[in-house]
């Protein structure tokens, strides 16, 4: 521990000491990558003297990673994300870095368009360097919610900048809950209103919160596509055992419920004195019967996000969601017999098409964001 330190913790607030330490050339962040087909040139762009990055691959082929990959290790190819971030935890739960990021292996983008590979799952206006630096104005977290999910309706929301580039800028975009979410929505094929074994709120109670009550609802926000990152000491909040027990609901499957369930309450696994089952994090809007509430695709008739500049550019005034709803649908394992190809191909073309235009629109400025 240098001298500055010491001082620093002596007669300052330890997070900004710490973030103060950060800033020194030495190793402070690793960035943990969940790889498997992936293209990786991206890590070349955040290469720095006090970042390493670790890629945990679970392809069978070859894997071309770039010089700024400091670690390669194979996994078998089950539970998803997840596995991957709960292998890394509880393999390195002593030597845990001061900082780590937790991120899947797509180009850190905005947004995110089924089955397209530029989606990075991002906000608008949100960087990778957001979660690569330290203690950021001294938290020991971050985490942009760009999803909210209530269960077991399956009811959702969809935080604006995720669906549409331009749409949040800073400060706004990095902060943890959104101004303003998009209008519930509900798909009957959403895999969050299906019935599995176990179900959320059976999971939830037993392994996230590990409550011997059962929850009759529960409402989570969470970052769509799983990027946070964590303090040493925010990960140690909970003992090795608790992840080595997560761990052993995702390792025997390729594609097990549990991963889906994890992905929606990774801020509750970490911050087990604010569960979000005791106290909501975010603001929502009045939850509405089920039967009243609109599929994504028509949601927006009722409710616009954006406000027009122009009005001969109409079509900058479709909104448009990029959700990953149909690439849930494509898989077998879940979904058994459904055609989802033949029947969704259509849809992901048509989010692609809307998506581009959504793009165009906010780069030509014709609309403006809501939040800047």
């Amino acid at each position: 521990m240098s001298p500055k330190l010491v001082g620093c913790l002596l007669f300052a607030a330890p997070m900004l000491c710490l973030a103060f330490e950060a800033k020194q050339d030495k190793v402070w962040t690793e960035v943990v990558v969940a790889h498997y087909s992936e293209d990786l040139a991206w890590l070349s762009d955040y290469a720095r003297p006090d970042t390493i990055f670790t890629v945990y691959s679970k392809t069978d082929g070859n894997v071309d990673i770039p010089a700024a990959a400091t670690k390669l290790v194979r996994l078998t190819n089950v539970g998803r994300e997840g596995h991957t971030y709960l292998h890394h935890i509880v393999e390195n739960y002593d030597h845990l870095a001061p900082w780590t990021v937790f991120k899947q292996g797509s180009s850190p983008n905005q947004g995110y368009v089924p089955a397209e590979s530029s989606s990075g799952h991002l906000n608008s206006g949100v960087a990778l360097d957001d979660y690569i630096q330290p203690f950021p104005h001294g938290r020991d977290s971050t985490f942009v919610m760009t999803a909210a999910a209530h269960f077991p309706s399956g009811l959702q929301l969809t935080r604006p900048g995720l669906a549409i580039n331009g749409l949040e800028r800073k400060p706004f975009s990095t902060r943890m809950c959104p101004h303003q979410w998009t209008p519930w929505w509900l798909e009957k094929l959403h895999i969050y209103t299906q019935k599995f074994e176990p179900s959320m709120l059976e999971f939830y109670d037993r392994f996230v919160a590990r409550s011997n009550l059962k929850s009759k609802d529960l409402m989570l926000a969470f970052p769509q596509g799983a990027t946070f990152a964590l303090s040493r000491a925010r990960i140690h909040s909970r003992p090795r055992e608790y992840y080595a027990t997560l761990l052993d609901q995702v390792k025997m499957e390729q594609d097990p419920i549990q991963g889906y369930w994890i992905e929606a309450s990774w801020y509750d696994i970490f911050h087990p004195e604010s569960l979000q089952s005791q106290q909501s994090l975010c603001e929502y809007p009045a939850t509405p019967e089920r039967e009243t509430v609109a599929s994504f695709g028509n949601m927006f008739n009722v409710h616009p996000m954006t406000r027009r500049r122009e009005s001969s550019h109409h079509l900058c005034f479709v909104p448009i969601l990029t959700f990953r709803f149909a690439m849930r649908i494509y898989r077998k394992n879940v979904y058994g017999s459904i055609q989802a190809e033949a029947q969704f191909k259509p849809f992901v073309l048509n989010m692609r098409s809307a998506k581009r235009v959504a793009n165009i629109c906010a780069n030509e400025k014709h609309f403006e964001p809501l939040w800047s």
